[in-house]
């Protein structure tokens, strides 16, 4: 099971979803771009090892 707060969802795919599919979605659902898996993978390099 997993839980979240914030579901950020990007891809090719996520564009094609029409605005009523995005409502029904919810507000904890966010659509983004495909470049904010590139920012958010090179932030994750950046986070000090333990």
């Amino acid at each position: 099971m997993f839980l979240w707060d914030r579901v950020y969802l990007g891809g090719g795919n996520a564009r094609a979803l029409t605005s009523s599919a995005i409502a029904r979605l919810g507000d904890d659902v966010v659509i983004v771009p495909n470049t904010a898996a590139l920012v958010g993978g090179a932030r994750v390099w950046q986070l000090p090892q333990n």
